[in-house]
């Protein structure tokens, strides 16, 4: 960071904006000026290696070199350096520096647009200050060039975030300009703020309403009342849309001019111009524009704003000062960045990453296999599994966290230079270069911005727009999970069954297919990838018969890297696969003498995704199972999770299991004392005791599973994956959870059976009265007042999520140059929470929007259709009850964080 800092909005790009041409001059420069004065600290080290390669290749003189003169310590930011040098600690790449930094922690939260720090102007207002319409019409013209990158920041602008670094990065030219003119810039800055509030809150929205018709609100409304088949629809023909002017093209490799010695030059030429004007094309006449459903409706349409406006009040002498154009107003700056940037996000970048997922699956899809999380056949059960565990499956495909690296990927939308219009190229080539448009901050020539510190290109950050494309990806996603763990799972059912031994020379797919659709694709893939392992299956039959078969997943990994009779299904990149494809690849092997194991011989093969959520008695062994070796399979975005060594996190983690540990034994005691009671009050012949007995050997189980997790997470005090992490936190959240069931039923026996030795009769539970519906509206009644019930605690759940967030704030703050480990901890948690306050919001609009349509059923006497949409609020209960458990741990750590 500079030791100066910056005129406000002087940038509308991140600081400092520097290609690496002038990063290496500006470093030279400074080299050759440097007369012992202060350095930086990378030049520091970059001495000390100098130093240390010069003693290596002089050893004769090592005795006689001068000591090094000491140099002061040069001035750095602490937070800025805290970041930095985590991620080159951490060698995380993007994500470890995006995970620490200040500013990019932020990266996935849903800024609080409500939140605003500074007074809005009035049209009265603005009628009487002159400065304030400057500062208004100033931002009209910086939002009428408003790039995707700064729109982040603009909305944390917004939302109260008054930083410098933000207002750089938010703010345009004109801002920095006036600004600095002005003596008094207050009303400067009220009138560009309430532009910039109208900007946002018409895309943004507020979100304190749950109906809100912004933009991004209102679209994401649409794509969650997709029904599964409308998802289908849509992912099929986006799908083939593409493909068929694509037809099989690798979309991560760019569209290259050929030698004139190549002889399929004119072929290959003519194909890439087609595939440019395609790309072209769906810029700005995209498919999902035209796009409608069976009943008629669109996804995305042009979007016309119709919201407050204030440009009409300004007068010409501020007009022309700022050289307004005939169309330069809030209302089209609004509409061009929604129906060009936006709306190319959404029309280009979320399809063809889609398009480039099955490519990969179609061309080398032998990992998918691992994939899926249920072994069932039946299509409602795959359908819920899917939806539930969907974030899981993404997981394992390894597909990118975020728009700027999925984009970044993407080759074929480099257009530079190519020629897409007849014999002429993009007049302005780097305009034409999408991929580094999406994915990179570019200054305005066109090149990359980076880190002076780091050396690294910054990447744009979408913030909320990363949502509502998370949202499209999984509308895309979901019909093609669905269709692959069908195929897959039935294939699997007759391999077990012994109906499918042998190869049925399935043919690999043929992208080339112009009438190829996603669903396709994915059950193609399905089919071909397991009959490439039925060798797998004689394999397993004749070791089983000459009695040298792999007893277990290690004896297999080992035969399948060695044996040369297996080694198409292995060699030097089997250990990249995903272990839940190693646990199918045994499974099948094992599929001809399963019969004959003992049990718990036979290969596990995912199968109960709820043992998080539901009774499992092995739930903390296989967690540990899972856990206990910390390993990366793959060097990829999603595998290279980040893994936690400071003692803080694991401090904590250690804390809440022994905290967990000790609380669910004192409930089982709890439980047995109950018990004792009730045998000398009633006796042990009395029903009520008998069901209670029971809960003595479930808590004591769960008190046995609470110890084995206290004795088995001490391997992991060097170091703990995030994933695994969580996965710690969920079992020790539904251990105790388990522990308070069985003490409630306990408790309930025990009222029972100490008023019946009182002498006092329990009165029967009057039945309901009965009307002409054979009591359905009394029943429906107290469904809707328990939906309504519900729904006020979700709405509990969302003020408490809300609080903890700013408690978070206010402490990272509070320890932001301080401890590494403590502000580490705090922006681990704090991403959790984020996490959580979006699923919150979904089950508010999704419980909301069930019990609006149960009260309207019942009105127009719809008994069927009101059961229905009461019974959907109310099976989310569970979920709530989870999120509970789960802030109420979060809250104690948070807690012990702040002391």
């Amino acid at each position: 960071m500079a030791k100066n800092q910056p005129l406000e909005g002087s940038l509308d790009v991140n600081q400092p904006e520097v290609t690496r041409s002038e990063l290496r001059e500006k470093k030279r420069k400074e080299k050759k000026s440097n007369n012992g004065e202060g350095v930086s600290a990378k030049e520091v080290a970059n001495n000390q290696t100098t130093i240390k390669n010069e003693s290596k290749t002089d050893k004769r003189n090592k005795k006689q070199k001068e000591p090094k003169s000491k140099k002061p310590r040069p001035k750095i930011n602490v937070s800025e350096w805290l970041s930095d040098t985590t991620a080159a600690v951490l060698g995380a790449r993007e994500y470890a520096s995006s995970q620490f930094s200040a500013e990019d922690i932020q990266r996935d939260q849903q800024p609080i647009v409500t939140a605003k720090m500074v007074e809005l102007v009035t049209e009265e207002d603005l009628k009487l200050q002159p400065e304030a319409r400057l500062g208004y019409g100033a931002a009209i013209v910086d939002l009428m060039k408003m790039p995707v990158e700064r729109f982040y920041y603009l909305v944390l602008w917004v939302s109260g975030q008054h930083t410098h670094d933000v207002i750089n990065r938010a703010a345009g030219m004109n801002y920095a300009t006036y600004h600095e003119q002005l003596i008094d810039p207050k009303w400067f800055e009220r009138g560009y703020q309430t532009a910039t509030s109208q900007f946002v809150m018409a895309i943004v929205g507020d979100d304190r309403d749950d109906n809100s018709q912004a933009v991004i609100p209102a679209l994401s409304r649409r794509l969650s009342r997709l029904t599964v088949e409308q998802q289908t629809e849509l992912s099929n023909q986006w799908f083939q849309h593409f493909n068929s002017n694509l037809k099989g093209r690798n979309p991560e490799r760019k569209l290259k001019k050929t030698s004139d010695k190549n002889a399929k030059k004119v072929e290959i030429d003519e194909n890439n111009q087609r595939i440019g004007t395609f790309i072209n094309r769906e810029m700005t006449h995209s498919f999902i524009k035209d796009y409608r459903f069976a009943d008629g409706e669109q996804l995305l349409t042009e979007y016309n704003y119709q919201g407050p406006d204030f440009t009409r009040i300004l007068d010409e002498k501020v007009k022309k000062e700022l050289e307004f154009k005939d169309r330069t107003s809030l209302a089209y700056a609004i509409q061009r960045f929604v129906n060009q940037p936006m709306q190319e996000l959404l029309s280009i970048a979320a399809p063809m990453e889609f398009y480039d997922t099955l490519y990969k699956m179609a061309t080398n899809g032998r990992d998918t296999i691992g994939v899926p999380v249920t072994m069932s056949t039946d299509k409602a059960d795959i359908a819920f599994i899917v939806d539930k565990y969907y974030q899981d499956m993404i997981n394992r495909l390894r597909l990118p966290k975020n728009i700027a690296t999925a984009v970044s990927r993407l080759g074929i939308l480099n257009l530079a230079g190519l020629k897409t219009n007849g014999d002429k190229a993009p007049v302005n080539n780097y305009r034409a270069n999408y991929q580094a448009k999406y994915s990179y901050v570019l200054d305005s020539r066109g090149n990359q911005v980076y880190n002076e510190v780091t050396g690294q290109a910054l990447k744009v950050r979408y913030g909320v727009l990363e949502k509502l494309y998370q949202q499209l990806r999984k509308v895309l996603m979901t019909p093609v999970l669905i269709s692959y763990t069908q195929v897959r799972n039935d294939l699997l059912a007759q391999i077990n069954n012994g109906e499918y031994t042998t190869s049925r020379d399935v043919v690999k797919v043929d992208l080339t297919d112009p009438n190829l659709t996603a669903q396709d694709v994915a059950e193609q893939v399905a089919r071909y990838t397991i009959d490439q392992l039925l060798g797998l299956v004689s394999k397993g039959q004749f070791d089983y018969e000459k009695g040298m078969y792999s007893k277990t997943l290690k004896e297999f990994n080992r035969m399948i890297r060695l044996d040369p009779s297996v080694r198409r299904y292995g060699g030097s990149r089997y250990r990249l696969l995903l272990k839940q494809t190693r646990h199918v690849y045994f499974w099948i092997y094992q599929s001809s003498f399963a019969d004959h194991l003992k049990p718990g011989e036979r290969a596990e093969v995912d199968n109960h995704p709820n043992a998080f959520v539901g009774t499992d008695p092995r739930m903390v062994a296989n967690l540990l199972k899972n856990i206990r070796v910390t390993h990366r399979p793959a060097p990829t975005d999603w595998e290279d999770s980040i893994r936690f060594e400071d003692s803080v996190i694991i401090k904590l983690m250690h804390d809440q299991v022994t905290t967990t540990t000790e609380f669910v034994e004192q409930t089982a005691q709890s439980v047995r004392d109950v018990i004792n009671i009730m045998e000398q009050i009633s006796g042990s012949g009395s029903n009520d005791l008998v069901e209670a007995k029971k809960q003595v050997a479930i808590s004591n189980h769960t008190a046995e599973q609470a110890q084995e997790l206290s004795v088995g997470i001490q391997p992991l005090a060097t170091g703990i994956n995030q994933d695994d992490l969580l996965r710690i936190n969920l079992v020790t959240d539904k251990l105790r959870k388990d522990a308070m069931a069985s003490l409630n039923i306990v408790n309930q026996a025990f009222y029972r059976s100490q008023m019946q030795a009182a002498g006092i009769q329990l009165a029967p539970a009057k039945p309901a009265k009965k009307s002409q519906a054979n009591g359905q509206p009394d029943k429906l009644v107290r469904m809707l007042e328990q939906s309504s019930q519900l729904i006020n605690e979700i709405k509990r759940l969302k003020g408490q999520v809300d609080t903890m967030i700013r408690d978070g704030e206010r402490l990272r703050r509070k320890n932001q140059d301080g401890m590494m480990e403590t502000y580490m901890a705090i922006n681990q948690m704090l991403a959790r929470l984020t996490g959580q306050k979006a699923e919150i919001d979904q089950l508010l609009t999704t419980a909301t929007q069930a019990h609006a349509e149960a009260r309207l059923a019942l009105e127009n006497k719809q008994r069927d259709t009101a059961m229905q949409s009461a019974n959907e609020v109310l099976n989310l209960r569970v979920k709530v009850e989870d999120l509970t458990q789960s802030l109420e741990a979060q809250r104690v750590q948070l807690t012990e964080l702040d002391k």
